[in-house]
């Protein structure tokens, strides 16, 4: 292949001076950069580990080094070349934005957390484009960048193939020994690869970034073609274990830019490219088909529905505008998506999205935090590359030229789109390679200018001054991120004496972590959680009122630090319905602003209430629940005190909503059908069959006709069963109808695993409790199959970008009736994101929360009017 000399494509051949530079000492700095770089790209589970101790103070060293090695470089008097075209200028308005924003930031501790970190990138981006100035450099990066890649694609495989799809097909077929069928389903987020950094999407985008990189290195290295492109192949079906849609969006780019510049190329045979082109296609296309998860959404897309993927975004987008706004110039600092969100998160997202660290979209989350200081040098940024990419492309036509900077522009332009809908620069593995793209780009296009020795001594001064600044600047941050390492340090021996049991070595060691970075909720959050969860186990009177008011002071601390936390609100208000229901009140009314459709929110309003005496409003607050959770009515906690008593009222009252709601919404479809199925199933549990068989007869699943059908029918009558019934609720209405059967029937509904201890209790409680009811509404309702539990807060660790501690559980004690919400909950469905429910629920929220804030202010001033009485 010829090689033109022009001086945007450097070739790979190494000359005199490329011997010259590379015989040069290495900086031991940049070995460093680049080994722990590596490290975070194929340690397993790497995203969370960075959040965890010691790995938290190893991802601080990380961008901690480029800046060290940058100032090493100017103290030895050394220039550092420019980035040029245009890209000095990006780099020096993304620095600015985010020193402006750290200043102006609404949480400022975690803003120079954070861009420290950013600050580092920058950084890392000048040295290795100032390292990566001669073509071997340059080669011998990427090279080993590619390789890297390749163990990122194996290290992936392997880890998702031992850990996830092997046991997922043990599952499967234990399952089908029992005549249970089942697939393996990608739309299932935990089958997906998430190996090695912990999430698909986060594999997806590096493999953007990673594949055609690998083509540019086969095209470039025809000795080594085969194990180039053999990775590559092995990319693709890497990239296909994530199902991620992104990912694949951002490679049909890279690809098709890639076309682009091989067509116009001079010297190619055009057929065997078309050949190679539509062979990739098509593998590609049927890849994309194979995966169910990605088939079944194309199919959504084409019949005009969407999934719950993008309601997820589209709420977080929505959430980071409404940041964004509040300070446009600036954003509200880097760091502040996790603490503010739930503040922004419009009411109608109903339990999408309750929570989030990051925004799933670049835009949103650099408009939310940097405002127009981040939004703008990213815009441009990826105006620059396309600007590059499409001078790449005209040159193309006049000059055969080395195929590694389109390929680094492909993978570039590629990811500018998973961008789009994800971000995932707070992933060393993700940044850093394209810190390592930019810097080689730049290099490739770039012409650096000579400097004399002369030149080099007369600037030594400003540049030793320049160095003498940033390193000042660096012990600074340094001392000032001492304290949160300690208590960092001081957390992970805590949460270790903890597992041993030894709980006052826990207490100390978080309050001390505690008092050391006092602006960090998440101490003060465990230790709350924590004692709670002791106090409410101990059958110690004392100790656990003592335990419960201890607990509560640290959830304040922390609803301190972090005003605008659902978590903390809501389990301070479970803390307080034990000592004081009025406080309680105000903690759940806090919780209902944030998330207004958590479940058990408005349970716990109504629960605070009625400890005050406020019975009409508790039932008010208990409708608000029942509307938007409708089968919590099925809930067996209703036949403890005191919420018996207030059972029929608010069976009454709700029904009574649903008119009124019905009566207001009737030109919305989906709503009127769910708030008819809502009246009709309310009906069928109260016993109205014939309202319940009007409502459902019309609007109803077949799911929730056969149960009528079976509430009406007599002891011994024959029941029809309809085809259209999922297996396990066929199954348990077969075996209510066939006693003779049951046994066997009852094995499959409650199938957990090949005979598990679980499944067999199952089939005994179940066998037990039918033996005892007459009919089967009494089944269902006086002997039901009870199961309590404490909702987990999932991912609550990642959330708090602290994984050393365990995950807590909301203080709310679940109580279910098992068959209506495994077996029957389509007769009562509750919607994970419905607008059109919880716009209309909207306005009796605020109402009912306008009057509990009339009362508290009312109770508060009669509390204050005492008290000073009392003194006088």
């Amino acid at each position: 292949m010829a090689i033109s000399s022009d001086s945007q494509f450097d070739d790979l051949i190494p000359s005199s001076a490329d011997t010259e530079a590379a015989t040069q000492s290495r900086s031991l700095l940049g070995i460093l950069c680049l080994g722990l770089y590596f490290l975070f790209t194929l340690m397993p589970d790497s995203h969370s580990l960075m959040v965890a101790w010691p790995w938290v103070f190893v991802w601080q060293l990380t961008w901690l080094c480029p800046v060290l090695w940058l100032v090493g470089q100017l103290w030895q008097r050394s220039p550092i070349p420019r980035l040029q075209q245009g890209l000095d200028w990006l780099a020096a308005l993304a620095g600015i934005g985010l020193l402006l924003s750290t200043i102006l930031a609404v949480f400022p501790n975690q803003a120079r957390w954070y861009t420290g970190a950013a600050l580092g990138g920058i950084a890392a981006l000048y040295c290795i484009n100032a390292w990566a100035q001669t073509p071997l450099r340059r080669q011998r990066l990427l090279v080993t960048q590619g390789i890297v890649s390749v163990g990122f694609i194996v290290t992936s495989l392997f880890l998702w193939i031992s850990q996830t799809l092997l046991p997922e097909l043990n599952r499967l077929q234990s399952l089908q020994q029992v005549g249970v069928q089942a697939s393996y389903n990608f739309s299932t987020l935990e089958l997906r690869n998430w190996a090695p950094f912990g999430h698909q999407n986060y594999v997806a985008g590096y493999l953007v970034l990673a594949l055609p990189l690998l083509f540019g290195l086969g095209w470039t290295h025809p000795r080594w073609r085969w194990w180039w492109f053999g990775s590559f192949g092995l990319g693709l079906i890497d990239l296909y274990t994530t199902s991620s849609r992104g990912g694949w969006l951002g490679l049909l780019v890279a690809g098709v830019y890639l076309g682009l510049v091989l067509f116009r190329q001079q010297g190619l045979n055009r057929r065997w490219l078309m050949g190679g082109t539509l062979a990739s296609l098509g593998i590609v296309v049927v890849l994309v088909l194979a995966n169910n998860r990605l088939s079944s959404q194309i199919s959504n897309f084409l019949q005009g529905r969407s999934g719950g993927d993008m309601a997820y975004r589209l709420i977080t987008h929505v959430a980071g505008w409404k940041m964004g706004l509040q300070q446009p110039v600036t954003g509200m600092g880097p760091g502040s998506v996790p603490l503010a969100y739930q503040a922004y998160r419009p009411h109608w997202a109903g339990l999408e999205a309750e929570h989030a660290y990051q925004l799933h979209g670049t835009l949103p989350q650099l408009w939310a935090e940097l405002g127009l200081g981040g939004i703008v040098p990213f815009v441009l940024l990826v105006a620059w590359l396309v600007w590059q990419g499409g001078r790449y492309i005209t040159r193309a036509a006049t000059h055969q030229s080395n195929l590694l900077p389109q390929s680094l522009l492909a993978g570039l332009l590629g990811y500018s789109l998973v961008s789009l809908t994800d971000y995932q620069l707070d992933n060393i593995g993700i940044s850093g390679f394209i810190i390592i793209s930019l810097g080689c780009l730049a290099g490739f296009i770039g012409t650096t200018s000579e400097i004399s020795p002369a030149q080099t001594n007369a600037s030594g001064r400003p540049i030793r001054s320049m160095a003498g600044v940033l390193l000042g600047i660096v012990l600074a941050f340094g001392i000032s991120v001492m304290p949160i390492h300690a208590a960092w340090q001081l957390s992970n021996q805590g949460f270790a004496a903890l597992e041993q049991q030894e709980i006052d070595q826990f207490r100390q060691r978080l309050g001390d972590a505690q008092a050391k970075a006092p602006w960090d909720p998440y101490y003060s959050y465990q230790l709350g959680w924590n004692l709670g969860e002791m106090g409410f186990e101990t059958k110690d009177p004392k100790l656990r009122n003592y335990l419960i008011q201890t607990a509560t002071q640290h959830f304040i601390q922390g609803n301190q630090a972090a005003p605008d936390q659902e978590f903390g609100h809501t389990n301070l208000g479970w803390l307080y319905l034990q000592i004081d229901p009025q406080k309680a009140t105000q903690e759940f009314a806090q919780s209902a602003e944030l998330v207004p459709a958590k479940r058990g929110v408005f349970f716990g309003l109504g629960l605070s209430l009625l400890g005050q005496g406020q019975t009409d409003l508790a039932v008010q607050a208990m409708t608000l629940e029942c509307l938007r959770n409708p089968i919590w009515i099925t809930s067996p906690a209703w036949k403890s005190s005191p919420l018996q008593s207030i059972y029929a009222p608010v069976l009454a009252n709700l029904e009574q909503s649903y008119d009124q709601l019905l009566q207001g919404h009737q030109h919305l479809d989906d709503l009127n059908t769910h708030l008819h199925k809502g009246r009709g199933s309310l009906q069928w549990w109260s016993g109205d069959f014939e309202g319940a068989q009007a409502d459902l007869d019309t609007y109803g699943s077949p799911l929730s006709r056969a149960l009528v059908e079976v509430a009406q029918s007599k002891s011994g009558d024959p029941i029809e069963i309809s085809p259209e019934l999922s297996k396990a609720s066929r199954n348990i209405i077969q075996a209510w109808a066939t006693p003779d059967q049951r046994a066997s029937l009852l094995t499959q509904v409650w199938q957990r695993g090949t005979g598990t201890e679980e499944t067999k209790q199952l089939v005994q409680i179940t066998l037990d409790s039918m033996q005892k009811a007459r009919i089967f509404q009494e089944w269902l309702q006086d002997y039901p199959i009870v199961r309590k539990y404490h909702r987990q807060r999932a991912g609550f660790g990642v959330l708090s970008r602290h994984t050393d501690g365990p995950n807590p559980t909301d203080f709310f004690l679940v109580i279910d009736n098992v068959v209506m919400t495994e077996i029957f909950n389509d007769m009562m469905p509750v919607p994970e994101y419905f607008p059109d429910l919880d716009r209309a629920l909207q306005e009796r929220r605020n109402a009912l929360l306008s009057e509990v804030e009339a009362i508290s202010e009312n109770a508060m001033l009669t509390s204050s009017l005492i008290q000073s009485g009392a003194m006088d």
